[in-house]
């Protein structure tokens, strides 16, 4: 039995392993936060502290390194969302909520990724924003550091993602 079928059985005793596996696979997929409502509907247990803990579990010991800083993003994002529902607070709501934390994050997250003067702070910066050293992340900062920075202010941009890129290596 894999790790997997082990942590599956463990937490979510109610659910198959299908349905787990199912639920990760739509937690992963494009139109985040937008698909939350269809996936609370086909997977309501998301939300359980028992699935909770499995996902922090799977993202320790089986989601490659590569893919790690999305599922931290999305157990951070299970975690509120759970704590919401308790509030009573709607799925539409919910939504909103993460759609604007979304917007106010990129915003913070590009901040601090400019402010970082050294690898030591960008590896805080990662701290605090893991998702910046997703592969699709970073080769979203390159193209945008090709088309959108000024050429006189390209290296600045570089050598920071050149810093992400090393510490990407570090975490794997």
């Amino acid at each position: 039995m894999s790790l997997f079928d082990k942590a599956v059985r463990q937490a979510s005793r109610a659910q198959s392993t299908d349905d787990v596996a199912g639920a990760l696979s739509a937690l992963f997929s494009p139109g985040w936060p937008e698909s939350l409502k269809v996936i609370l509907q086909r997977f309501p247990f998301v939300t359980t502290p028992a699935f909770i803990g499995l996902m922090g579990q799977l993202s320790n010991d089986v989601i490659p390194p590569n893919l790690r800083p999305h599922a931290a993003s999305r157990l951070k994002d299970l975690r509120q969302i759970a704590a919401n529902m308790l509030e009573g607070r709607t799925v539409d709501e919910i939504i909103r909520g993460l759609q604007n934390r979304f917007e106010s994050e990129k915003d913070t997250s590009q901040q601090a990724f400019l402010r970082a003067s050294s690898l030591d702070d960008m590896r805080q910066v990662v701290d605090e924003f893991p998702v910046l050293i997703a592969p699709e992340f970073l080769g979203g900062i390159e193209y945008n550091i090709e088309r959108e920075v000024p050429p006189n202010e390209r290296q600045l941009y570089r050598e920071r993602l050149e810093w992400l890129r090393r510490i990407s290596q570090e975490r794997q």
